[in-house]
C-alpha cells in the first residue's frame, strides 16, 4: 500500500544471519527477497566472523 501512495525512503530486510545466507538457508533467502519496486533496498546482517559477512554482503548485493 505505502508502495502505491508515494514509496519509501529506503526499504529494509530484517536482520538476517550472514551464515545462513551463504548456507543457502530457504528461511535465510526468504528474509531478502524484494520486487524491483522496493527501493533503495538494503539487507541487514548479523554475525561474528567479519568473512562471512563480507561474502553475504557480496552475495546479497548479487542478489538484489
Amino acid at each position: 500500500m505505502l508502495r502505491e501512495v508515494g514509496g519509501l525512503g529506503l526499504t529494509t530486510t530484517d536482520l538476517v544471519n550472514a551464515r545462513s545466507l551463504l548456507e543457502r538457508n530457504p528461511k535465510a533467502i526468504k528474509l531478502i527477497e524484494t520486487n524491483e519496486a522496493d527501493s533503495p533496498f538494503a539487507v541487514q546482517l548479523f554475525g561474528a566472523v567479519p568473512e562471512e559477512m563480507r561474502d553475504a554482503a557480496l552475495t546479497s548485493s548479487q542478489s538484489a
